[in-house]
C-alpha cells in the first residue's frame, strides 16, 4: 500500500503520513480511522475513512470505487465528505450515487488547489514567537478550527463532533505538530503538520481570526512554520479552496504553487 501511494507522493502525503505515524499493530487499533482496499483482483485503489466522516481516495479505478461504495452503503459506514484529487472524488461520488440516491444530496462542493513549496522558494519572513501549542490549549485550538469550518465550509462542529475535534488536536500537540502564535492570552494564528515525512510534509488548518487579519500575521507565521518544518522534510504541500483568494495570495507570497486540482464534496447528513 505504501508503494502504491508513493507513486503520487505529494498528492498522498496525508495518507502516507498516517502510515508512517503508526506501526502495523497500531494501524489495526488506530482510533481515528481505517484503510480499505478492494482486493478483488479487478478493483484498484486505496481508501481511507476516519471517525469524523472523511473519506480520501487514491489510485481508484471504476471497479475499486464501486466496491468501496457498496461497502459504504451495505455496512452503513459513516461518511459525510470526500476530499481527494478531483478525478478520484468524482469517481467515488458517481459510484455512491449509483448505489443509493441518498448520495446525490450534496450540501457543499469546493474546488481546491493542492500546492507545493520547495526550500528555495521560501521568503525571509520571521516570527520568533511562533511555538508549539501546550496540551491545555487543545480546546482553544479546536474552537479556532470550528470557527474556520463555519466560515470556510459552512459546517458546524457541535457536541460529540467537537469533542472528536478536541481529541485530534491533543494527538497533534502530543506529536509536537501544532503551531500557534499567542498574543495577550489569545491565539492569533494556528496551523498544524498533518504529515511529517523526510521527503514531504503536509500543512493543514491555517487560521487567523477575522479580527486579526490584514496585519501580516498569516504570512509571517506560516513562513516561519514552513522554515522549521523544512528542517525535517524536503518540501511541503497544502490544499486551499480556489475561491479563497486571500489565502491563495498568502500562500503564493510564501512560495507555494499549484500542482494538482482537488475537490471536496460534503453530503447532507441524515
Amino acid at each position: 500500500m505504501v508503494q502504491e501511494l508513493s507513486n503520487h507522493r505529494d498528492e498522498n502525503a496525508y495518507l502516507l503520513g498516517l502510515l508512517s505515524d503508526y506501526t502495523l499493530a497500531g494501524l489495526i487499533r488506530m482510533p481515528w480511522g481505517r484503510f480499505y482496499r478492494p482486493g478483488n483482483g479487478v478493483g484498484k485503489g486505496v481508501f481511507y475513512g476516519d471517525i469524523t466522516g472523511l473519506v480520501v481516495a487514491s489510485g481508484a479505478n471504476d471497479r475499486g470505487a464501486e466496491t468501496f461504495a457498496r461497502l459504504v452503503v451495505n455496512d452503513g459506514l459513516f461518511m459525510n465528505r470526500i476530499i481527494s484529487a478531483s478525478e478520484q472524488t468524482l469517481l467515488l461520488h458517481e459510484a455512491l450515487a449509483q448505489e443509493d440516491s441518498r448520495w446525490t444530496l450534496v450540501q457543499n462542493r469546493f474546488e481546491e488547489y493542492a500546492m507545493r513549496l520547495v526550500p528555495t522558494d521560501l521568503p525571509d519572513e520571521r516570527e520568533p514567537r511562533l511555538r508549539i501549542a501546550d496540551m491545555h490549549q487543545a480546546r482553544a485550538v479546536a474552537q479556532g478550527s470550528a470557527r474556520a469550518m463555519r466560515e470556510e465550509i459552512e459546517v458546524e462542529a457541535k457536541g460529540e463532533e467537537f469533542e472528536r475535534l478536541v481529541r485530534s488536536k491533543l494527538d497533534l500537540i502530543q506529536r509536537r505538530r501544532y503551531y500557534i502564535l499567542e498574543e495577550a492570552g489569545e491565539i492569533r494564528f494556528q496551523a498544524y503538520l498533518s504529515a511529517c515525512l523526510p521527503d514531504v510534509g503536509q500543512i493543514q488548518g491555517v487560521w487567523v481570526p477575522p479580527e486579526h487579519r490584514n496585519r501580516g500575521i498569516a504570512t509571517r507565521c506560516l513562513a516561519e512554520m514552513c522554515r522549521r518544518c523544512l528542517a525535517a522534510s524536503d518540501h511541503l504541500v497544502l490544499r486551499v479552496q480556489k475561491r479563497n483568494l486571500a489565502a491563495l495570495a498568502v500562500y503564493r507570497k510564501i512560495g507555494f504553487a499549484p500542482f494538482k486540482d482537488s475537490l471536496s464534496i460534503w453530503y447532507q447528513t441524515p
